[in-house]
């Protein structure tokens, strides 16, 4: 059996990116890359660019056995991960246009692949339009049955540094512990109303105020008699 063959195209992007999915994926925007490089969600993996928009030249090579070697010396970045395939159809595909005359990278049909991803020149139009390519990638992708975590191989560009930088990943959080308990606050005895001393300047109005429902008016509030005031109040 021969070497793998490459396929290359321009391949357009927007807002950063492009994807490697299945034919029929329905694009859903994905979180950033924390490693700078792609981000992965169910039949997708989103590719990051430097240039916001434009285009990037992209070669494929579909594979039925992991590469020998990695050619570290010709690229910037490199990362691979895992990509399961529903239909066995796998493309790269442009955000807002048609997807770039390449062949698919499942050379086995539906089942789970391992993606690495290789780029270069994504610090030369960062943030601008390349009207022209200036930006490469190399994907290479093979069957993998048995899943494994997405890793990185090299990062050495400054675009990638800083999507790292600015990512949000999660970090465990300290063990969470009661909160201290409140010291029980100091009950001061309860008095009867009678009890009460008012403030200065209510007094008249408390002894008018009682006077009318039944209440002495003495110098302090009591409550009269249980029968009294039922009087009072029910009638």
């Amino acid at each position: 059996m021969g070497a793998p063959q490459q396929f290359e195209a321009a391949t357009s992007i927007d807002a950063h990116q492009f994807l490697v999915a299945e034919r029929n994926y329905i694009f859903i925007p994905a979180l950033m890359a924390a490693n700078g490089l792609f981000s992965l969600s169910t039949g997708c993996m989103t590719i990051y660019v430097g240039a916001s928009s434009g285009l990037v030249t992209v070669a494929v090579e579909p594979r039925t056995t992991p590469p020998a070697t990695t050619e570290l010396d010709d690229w910037e970045e490199i990362g691979e991960g895992d990509l399961y395939a529903d239909t066995g159809d796998v493309i790269v595909r442009a955000l807002m246009d048609n997807p770039p005359d390449l062949p698919a990278l499942t050379t086995h049909g539906p089942g789970n692949y391992r993606v690495r991803i290789h780029a270069k020149g994504r610090d030369l139009r960062t943030d601008l339009v390349a009207f022209e390519p200036t930006e490469n990638y190399l994907i290479q992708a093979w069957p993998s049955p048995v899943p494994a975590d997405a890793i990185t191989i090299k990062q050495s560009d400054s675009y990638g540094a800083a999507l790292r930088r600015t990512t949000y990943t999660h970090e465990p959080s300290e063990p969470r512990t009661a909160p201290p308990q409140r010291a029980n606050p100091v009950q001061a005895p309860l008095k009867r109303l009678g009890e009460l001393t008012p403030p200065r300047g209510h007094l008249d109005y408390l002894r008018h105020a009682s006077a009318g429902l039944g209440f002495t008016n003495g110098p302090g509030v009591v409550f009269p008699p249980a029968e009294g005031r039922c009087a009072n109040l029910c009638h």
